[in-house]
Order: C-alpha cells, then structure tokens, then sequence
C-alpha cells in the first residue's frame, strides 16, 4: 500500500535524546498532523488502511459527548532544551 514504508518507520522510532515518543488515543488525522512532514503526501483515509492492515484497529470511544474512532498511535514530545 501507498505509505506503508514511511508509516512503518514512524512505528518503529524510538524515543532518543531530542524528543520522547508515547503513544496515546489520537485520530488518524491527528497521526497525520503530528508526523507531517514524513507523511503529508498521503490522505487521512490511505493512513488508515495502512494502519488497518498493520493491525492498528480503531476503537470507538465517547469524548465530550461526541463518538471518535481513536487509534493508539505514536507522538513525539519534546525534550526542554535544558534537559534530556
């Protein structure tokens, strides 16, 4: 499938000494956003079916009254520039 590759790699990061990686609940289009620059040549939807066939399945889960289909996925956050 079309971002297999990247989204594979992203998967695979580990945290080091700039940035800590955690995953969370998050949207596929939040995924998006927060890798965008390894994977902006790529929908929302295309992310997802990859993410189906990685075995990254959606659960369905009520947030502030509204229902969201919620993946858990890696982010990045930041080290402070003062301390690793």
């Amino acid at each position: 499938l079309k971002g297999q590759q990247e989204i594979e790699d992203i998967l695979s990061k580990e945290s080091d000494d700039s940035y800590k990686i955690v995953y969370e609940l998050m949207t596929t289009t939040d995924f998006k956003n927060e890798w965008g620059i390894e994977l902006r040549a790529y929908s929302a939807s295309v992310i997802g079916k990859v993410l189906d066939k990685l075995g990254y399945g959606v659960e369905t889960v009520k947030r502030n009254g509204k229902t969201a289909k919620l993946r858990q996925l890696p982010k990045r956050l930041c080290y402070p520039t003062n301390q690793k």
